[in-house]
């Protein structure tokens, strides 16, 4: 018998994003499985105008609005655990504590980095910033992080650090999926619990790292930087190689040793191959989430004080 899973998610503007593709993916990837899939989803077009923006914008840390309606859907649906995807900037974090007043289960995929950095990326002018994650969040609005715009940072800012205070992602959500182990290093230095992330690659990739799994499918190692998710992806001198990122004399001359050493590409290029059966195709990602699922809910029915 499968499972009765709640899919939560809010739409950005503009369009089918990488994480609205993931949560369809995965939807689909469940229901061929035998399990029962319901979604839930707000979008920001429901904002609307000048008075929306500016009620949005207060509301972001947490809309009592955003809590109810999921609560209306989690008594609708009774699931047996609640997946968010995102929920900015309609529903807001205030939605984990409707599962946790229902004693449901939930998980976060942290598809980006929104909950430590104001402009998801860890990026400022070009370069690696991390400095609202070691420090104020508001430092985000003196360097107008979001969209180059200290008013439009300043809801972000809020949120972050409003929930930083008030230990949601400590207090109120089961497990979160991280990408990558990348992503999960720079969640846990922003003070998540470490033993709460789980690591999952979506099937759809977003922006982890489609070039490098679509390589791997083709039996083609690949030569990179050494930055951010590639350097989890890619094993150096295994499925590839990797090279200081900015040094384009090391990249000229990893290149010139792949050419050179065709015997090693060829067992970097199985090499590759293996790594996309054992962790990327749909089978290998659907028995990783289920088990993610199956690992959260015992924990929650252990926990006499977790939501069941």
């Amino acid at each position: 018998m499968g499972m009765r899973i709640l899919q939560v998610h809010n739409r950005y503007q503009g369009g089918r994003g990488g994480e609205d593709q993931v949560m369809d993916s995965e939807s689909r990837l469940l229901r061929t499985n035998g399990n029962e899939v319901h979604q839930f989803t707000a979008h920001n077009n429901e904002i609307g105008g000048a008075y929306g923006k500016l009620r949005a914008a207060i509301r972001m840390p947490y809309s009592k609005d955003g809590a109810r309606r999921v609560a209306q859907a989690l008594a609708t649906y009774r699931p047996d655990i609640v997946h968010v995807h995102n929920f900015h900037y309609v529903l807001t974090p205030a939605i984990f504590d409707a599962c946790r007043k229902a004693r449901l289960p939930s998980v976060q995929t942290l598809h980006n980095f929104r909950g430590i950095c104001a402009n998801a990326t860890f990026m400022r002018e070009g370069r690696v910033c991390e400095d609202c994650m070691h420090g104020s969040p508001y430092l985000s609005v003196r360097h107008r992080c979001y969209e180059d715009s200290a008013l439009k940072t300043l809801p972000i800012a809020r949120t972050i650090a409003y929930h930083r205070k008030r230990k949601t992602w400590h207090d109120k959500v089961d497990r979160f999926i991280a990408l990558t182990e990348f992503g999960k290093r720079k969640y846990v230095e922003g003070g998540y619990d470490e033993k709460r992330i789980s690591v999952k690659p979506n099937l759809c990739y977003e922006t982890f790292g489609l070039a490098i799994i679509e390589a791997f499918a083709a039996d083609l190692p690949v030569i990179a930087a050494r930055l951010g998710a590639a350097q989890d992806i890619i094993s150096d001198g295994e499925t590839g190689i990797l090279f200081p990122p900015g040094d384009a004399g090391a990249l000229a001359e990893a290149v010139a040793w792949a050419v050179a050493h065709p015997k090693d590409m060829t067992r970097m290029s199985q090499n590759a191959r293996r790594e996309y059966e054992t962790k990327y195709t749909p089978e290998a990602n659907y028995a990783q989430l289920i088990a993610i699922y199956e690992q959260t809910i015992r924990e929650a029915i252990a926990d006499s004080g977790a939501p069941r």
